[in-house]
């Protein structure tokens, strides 16, 4: 059977866009539809979860997931675009004194300013980013030199690791494991952090290596994807499937409650019939019913991801709000 779509890891390089990376694999793949879960910026690489054909309507479900990013961060200067890509705007190098009594302690004081990154807090998108204000990138005003009022958003930094500390050349780095929520700006934290130690700081390199279930064990290269799709035609998708390279569908909801469907409760999801929480199992669940299920169907993997209706009689009823089969795809397509 045709492999109908699934999810492609892609270890994008520095200097790429995370659009580039789509237009590379659509080419490669020969599918029209293909889009990506969680930007990367230009300067920063590692794993971009790329989904291809119907697993493009997964990408709702996976604009949540938490991310785990290694950062080099260079203290000494801030940049306008908080990396080092940009132009310098403040910061001071630390002095040879200030260095020797940082070695002295084990540079215990930037391990504990880092540490302190951790929990919730309120972090206001950088001008160098794809937020959008009023319809418009904030990096569109950016690069005209205007400043744009921005809100500040919730974020949560679940931990941050001090893989390292150097101070070489007169150069003082941290190399930083940060595992935090969506919406996050590494970036931003450095800049933070070189503030606290009182010398200013940006990220200098930036690698995401995990991205919700998938990481950097999972991910390829495009060199490596349009190696594999070489001469396969409309079969190329197939040579990824049987080269272990496509994520099925249901490897992105694994976070989500999920249920197996019996023939007549999947035939009802599929037509867009509610079905009560019995049907897929959900009858003896304690507390509040989950409020999206992730359906199953023996030998279809991933039928459809169903969405509670708590304002229905009893405890409410669930209804599909995305369906995979290749019957209801085409129906959506129409």
């Amino acid at each position: 059977m045709t492999v109908r779509g699934g999810i492609l890891v892609v270890h994008k390089p520095v200097g790429s866009t995370s659009f580039g990376c789509v237009a590379r694999v659509r080419r490669a793949v020969g599918v029209r539809r293909v889009g990506h879960c969680g930007t990367l910026d230009p300067f920063a690489e590692g794993v971009l979860p790329v989904c291809v054909g119907r697993a493009t309507g997964l990408v709702r479900y996976m604009e949540g997931y938490d991310k785990e990013y290694r950062v080099t961060v260079r203290f000494g200067s801030e940049t306008d675009t908080q990396d080092v890509t940009g132009k310098r705007t403040g910061g001071r190098e630390p002095s040879e004194g200030e260095l020797d009594d940082l070695r002295a302690e084990d540079f215990r004081s930037i391990r504990s300013l880092a540490a302190s990154l951790e929990g919730d807090r309120l972090q206001t998108p950088p001008m160098y980013s794809a937020v959008k204000v009023d319809g418009r990138p904030l990096y569109e005003s950016a690069r005209k030199g205007v400043e744009v009022e921005r809100k500040p958003r919730s974020i949560r930094v679940h931990a941050v690791r001090v893989d390292s500390v150097t101070a070489e050349g007169g150069v003082l780095r941290a190399v930083l494991t940060i595992r935090c929520s969506k919406g996050t700006y590494i970036r931003t934290l450095c800049e933070d952090l070189g503030r606290a130690a009182g010398f200013g700081a940006h990220a200098e390199t930036l690698l995401r290596t995990r991205c919700g279930p998938y990481g950097l064990d999972d991910a390829h290269s495009l060199e490596a994807f349009d190696e594999a799709c070489r001469g396969q035609g409309d079969r190329a998708l197939d040579a990824l499937d049987a080269a272990g390279w496509l994520a099925p569908l249901e490897s992105a909801v694994r976070d989500r409650a999920t249920s197996e469907a019996d023939p007549g409760t999947a035939r009802r999801i599929v037509d867009g019939l509610e079905v009560q929480p019995e049907a897929l199992g959900l009858a003896g669940t304690s507390g509040e019913l989950p409020g999206t299920v992730a359906v199953m169907k023996a030998g279809l993997g991933l039928l459809a991801v169903c969405r509670l209706d708590a304002t229905a009689p009893g405890r409410g009823v669930y209804r599909a709000e995305r369906v995979f089969t290749d019957a209801a795809q085409e129906k959506q397509d129409e």
